[in-house]
């Protein structure tokens, strides 16, 4: 058993570690979105919405295994991750080249 008594940060952090991993998980489509952008642009390629699609397909299947919720599908998938990036750039959030 681990004594944490006097240890009041550490515990503070983990019980915002807990948090953190679920606001994570709430969040994983967004950041798979932001991340293939992100690779877009630093591979110097023209972005569209297909191909911010393709590349978070690909990022989605590295980590589908890993990181993600269980009940990902790859139809499920498709559907949520083409209303997520049509979101983000009615928002604002993405700005890409036409």
């Amino acid at each position: 058993m681990i004594n944490l008594s006097g240890k009041s940060g550490l515990k503070k952090m983990l019980s915002l570690a807990y948090y953190s991993n679920n606001i994570g998980m709430y969040f994983y489509m967004e950041s798979i979105v932001t991340h293939a952008t992100v690779i877009l642009q630093m591979e110097g390629e023209v972005i569209t919405t297909e191909k911010i699609f393709k590349k978070s397909k690909f990022v989605w299947s590295i980590f589908k295994n890993e990181f993600m919720p269980r009940e990902s599908n790859e139809a499920e998938f498709d559907e949520n991750m083409r209303e997520i990036i049509q979101d983000s750039i009615r928002m604002n959030l993405i700005n890409y080249d036409e």
